[in-house]
């Protein structure tokens, strides 16, 4: 939780000067009190910028040996809001930054083949698609990430 907290307060710093993107940080503060704030941001190219900015700033931060990688890599979550945007060529590059700093990533994994399948690279799809269910084997999972993995690899 702490990770996430001071996660969102440094997207804050960086957006705080925005205009339609509404989001919501909660934090535990001393005490356990929780302290919830809530921003609305309108320009969005604005946001694309900053985020890219805080995915640059989180690359350049080393994890340590002992602690797990972040649950949001900001870098995936930069990819998530290109393809949202239709950039798909810029959203594989995103995902695939954030695999190169953290391999398996299934939410990078998956994006990263949904932006190749969208740029025509279907070379490229299979083998990120190749590696989730590599990573999850038969499971019977409801996640979309999976469905979709298993969806295109029958047309392979």
């Amino acid at each position: 939780m702490r990770y996430a907290w001071v996660l969102w307060a440094a997207l804050r710093e960086r957006l705080q000067n925005c205009r339609s993107l509404e989001f919501v940080g909660v934090g535990l503060i001393g005490g356990g009190r929780r302290d919830v704030q809530r921003q609305r941001i309108v320009d969005q190219d604005f946001v694309v910028t900053g985020i890219s900015g805080a995915a640059d700033a989180e690359d350049q931060t080393e994890k340590a040996t002992v602690t797990p990688g972040p649950l949001a890599a900001v870098r995936e979550l930069y990819g998530a809001m290109l393809m949202e945007r239709g950039m798909a060529r810029e959203a594989l590059a995103a995902f695939e930054g954030t695999l190169a700093k953290e391999p398996n990533r299934l939410n990078s994994l998956a994006g990263a083949a949904k932006a190749a399948g969208q740029t025509g690279d279907n070379v490229k799809a299979k083998v990120y698609y190749d590696k989730i269910l590599a990573m999850v084997g038969d499971v019977d999972s409801t996640r979309p990430e999976i469905g979709d993995a298993r969806a295109f690899l029958k047309k392979f």
